[in-house]
């Protein structure tokens, strides 16, 4: 644990000018040889010709061929019972009222585990006269309809940036339990509580089997932390799955921010993540001239919203065709160099386990 006055050196680093050039860092390029002809789909002969399920399987072949780092974990592209499972998820979500196109892109979830990071802070509770409260109980039960499809056990983990309590394998029948326990209060520490509830559990110290997506929803701005952390801790997770082992290449995590309501803090915070230099191929933001407040409202903007809120952070053609009409983003990249590997997040004591 950082003493005090390393704590104030931190500090500095984050805001000081003239500090000394950062150390060498490998580049984020995600650049992996392009698949040879023995990446090609392998042939299954369980799978129809035509079939949705062999749609699916297109879909996921064609996917991971765009992110070379998930041939880690999918080395053998067959994609036993994913393709199937997939093609149950996107029938259902048809039913659903998805147009169709939209819900064979979903068939990419599959793929991948799922992990909420949840403002729980005072304001939730205090503005808007509860509205916040309530989207996000809407927002958790469609997000939880939908993922139990591509996971029968639900959302992997649902945490919070106050709360010590996670909830494990939350399926859409959790949900008002899940949202009922909730109690707001505290501050808005998103690259602590990042760092700590997410980054270090589920990536550096869990063995990972799929690759992670990371939904963090808030309210508001940052608060109760330096500037830079949220981007560092981001940085730092990215640089060393680089160099990790395999199969935890920088392909295995990706991150959807979104916020709750009409803080322009929160703005703010959205659009200089969305146009981040650095790291936007991993980062994806629901754009501001879009309201989280539409899903369940019954509007056509209901799987638009849901769409870019899975897919945006998976799938570069979706964050492609953002029209976002965001100010001047704020350039915190030469601060996230210079905070690497001299700012250490002071711990705030164990984490409980998911229940």
């Amino acid at each position: 644990m950082p003493t005090q006055s390393e704590t104030a050196s931190m500090a500095e680093i984050s805001s000081g000018p003239g500090n000394p050039p950062a150390p060498p860092v490998l580049p984020l390029t995600g650049e992996i040889p392009p698949p040879s002809q023995s990446d090609a789909p392998k042939y299954d002969p369980t799978v129809k010709a035509g079939s949705a399920e062999e749609r699916c399987k297109y879909t996921l072949n064609q996917f991971v061929d765009s992110k070379p780092g998930l041939r880690e974990f999918f080395p053998d592209k067959i994609f036993a019972g994913y393709a199937a499972r997939a093609a149950r998820l996107v029938d259902e979500i048809i039913k659903l009222k998805c147009p169709k196109e939209t819900a064979q892109q979903f068939a990419i979830l599959v793929l991948y585990d799922l992990a909420l990071l949840i403002d729980d802070s005072s304001s939730m509770y205090t503005d808007d006269d509860g509205a916040r409260v309530k989207t996000l109980h809407t927002l958790l039960k469609a997000v939880a309809e939908v993922y139990e499809l591509a996971r029968e056990e639900g959302i992997m983990s649902v945490r919070y940036l106050n709360g010590r309590q996670g909830r494990k394998n939350v399926t859409k029948a959790k949900v008002d339990e899940v949202h009922k326990a909730i109690r707001y209060h505290g501050l808005t520490m998103i690259g602590t509580q990042l760092q700590e509830k997410i980054l270090k559990p589920f990536v550096e110290k869990k063995v990972m089997t799929k690759p992670l997506l990371t939904m963090i929803i808030t309210d508001g701005a940052i608060e109760g932390e330096s500037s830079g952390v949220l981007e560092k801790n981001i940085y730092n997770c990215l640089t060393s799955l680089q160099s990790g082992p395999k199969p935890k290449t920088e392909d295995a995590v990706a991150f959807m921010f979104a916020r709750i309501g009409d803080d322009p803090g929160a703005k703010e915070l959205i659009e200089s993540l969305d146009n981040h230099k650095d790291m936007d191929q991993w980062i994806d933001c629901l754009p501001v001239n879009e309201k989280i407040e539409d899903v369940g409202n019954g509007s056509a903007e209901h799987w638009s919203v849901l769409r870019k809120l899975f897919l945006g952070a998976l799938d570069a053609d979706i964050d492609r065709f953002d029209v976002v009409q965001a100010e001047t983003p704020i350039d915190t990249s030469e601060k996230v160099l210079k905070l690497k590997d001299h700012h250490k997040v002071r711990p705030l004591g164990e984490e409980e386990e998911d229940v």
